[in-house]
């Protein structure tokens, strides 16, 4: 999954997720043999990229999975960045000799 754009913490945190289903922090602390702050700190990647969600049920937070398929819109996004990184290039220096 590194390939993926996702390291050994956040692999092994939504892949467990996606087995186990909704649960705690502690939980999947447990489960993957990582400390609770790499777990909290991989939930965080993961969140950002579109990957895990919470609910809050009685003051404590349950982490669940997203669907796979956002992994390919996350390439799909980085795709769309370069695309335009690369437009922008080519605008800057289309007629200029290097």
């Amino acid at each position: 999954m590194k390939e993926l754009g996702l390291n050994k913490s956040e692999s092994n945190v939504y892949l467990k997720l996606l087995e186990t289903g909704s649960c705690k922090a502690g939980r999947l602390a447990k489960e993957t043999g990582f400390n609770r702050t790499t777990v909290y700190k991989a939930l965080e990647k993961l969140i950002e990229k579109g990957l895990v969600g919470f609910v809050v049920k009685e003051n404590r937070r349950y982490f669940q999975a997203s669907d796979p398929r956002n992994l390919l819109n996350n390439i799909e996004k980085e795709e769309e960045k370069l695309k335009r990184k690369k437009e922008s290039i080519k605008k800057t220096f289309w007629n200029i000799q290097i």
